[in-house]
C-alpha cells in the first residue's frame, strides 16, 4: 500500500475495516419476539377460557343447589312432599308400579301371541288371526288375558324399582361428585343413575 492508500485508510476506516449486516440479526430478533408474544396471547386466552367456563359451571351448580333448596322448603311449607326424602322415593315408586304394571297388564294379549309364535311360528297367521282363535276357543277376553297375574305383578315390581331407585342413585351419585361436578357431568351421573335402577328393576322382574 503507498503512502496515499495508507493516509486514506487512516481518514476512512470504513474502507478497510470489514463491514457487517445487523439485518439478518434484528430481523430474527423481532420474529422471536413476535412469537412469543403470540404464544403469550394464546395462553392468556386460553386461561380467561378456562376461568369463563368455570364459572359457568359454579352458578349452574349454584342454581341448581337453590332450586333444590327452594323445593324442599316450598314443599315443606305447603306440607308437600320434600324433595329426596323417604316419602319422595315412596311417591316416586309408587307412579312406576302403577304405570308400569297398568300398561303392560293391558297389552296381555299382544305379548301372549308372541310369546306363542316365538314356540311356534306358524301357530297364527297374525296377530289378529292369533286374537281370533284364542277368543273363540279360550273362553273369550279370559282367554285373551292368560297370564295376566304374573305380568302385572312383575311389571309393578320393576316399575317401582325403576322410578324410585333411579330418583335415589340420581340424587346419591350427585352428592358423591359434588355440586360442580355433578353439574358439569350432569348427563353421564342421570344415566349411572338409570343403569343401576335398570339393574336393579330387572332383578326384581326375572322371577
Amino acid at each position: 500500500m503507498n503512502a496515499i492508500g495508507l493516509f486514506n485508510s487512516f481518514v476512512n476506516p470504513s474502507s478497510v475495516v470489514p463491514q457487517f449486516s445487523l439485518g439478518g440479526i434484528q430481523a430474527s430478533v423481532v420474529d422471536d419476539a413476535k412469537a412469543k408474544a403470540k404464544e403469550l396471547e394464546s395462553k392468556a386466552a386460553s386461561a380467561a377460557s378456562a376461568a369463563g367456563d368455570k364459572l359457568e359451571t359454579l352458578k349452574g351448580a349454584a342454581t341448581e343447589e337453590l332450586k333444590k333448596d327452594a323445593a324442599k322448603i316450598s314443599s315443606a311449607a305447603s306440607g308437600g312432599i320434600v324433595l329426596y326424602s323417604a316419602q319422595f322415593y315412596a311417591a316416586c315408586a309408587l307412579g312406576g308400579l302403577l304405570a308400569c304394571g297398568a300398561t303392560h297388564a293391558f297389552v296381555t294379549p299382544l305379548d301372549l301371541v308372541k310369546c306363542r309364535k316365538q314356540v311356534d311360528k306358524n301357530i297364527y297367521k297374525s296377530n289378529m288371526d292369533g286374537w281370533r282363535k284364542i277368543y273363540a276357543g279360550e273362553g273369550g277376553i279370559r282367554g285373551l288375558y292368560t297370564g295376566i297375574s304374573p305380568t302385572l305383578f312383575g311389571y309393578s315390581v320393576q316399575g317401582a324399582a325403576k322410578y324410585g331407585f333411579y330418583e335415589y342413585f340420581k340424587h346419591l351419585y350427585s352428592e358423591l361428585a359434588g355440586p360442580e361436578a355433578a353439574y358439569k357431568y350432569k348427563d353421564a351421573i342421570f344415566l349411572a343413575g338409570s343403569a343401576s335402577a335398570e339393574f336393579i328393576a330387572d332383578i326384581g322382574l326375572v322371577p
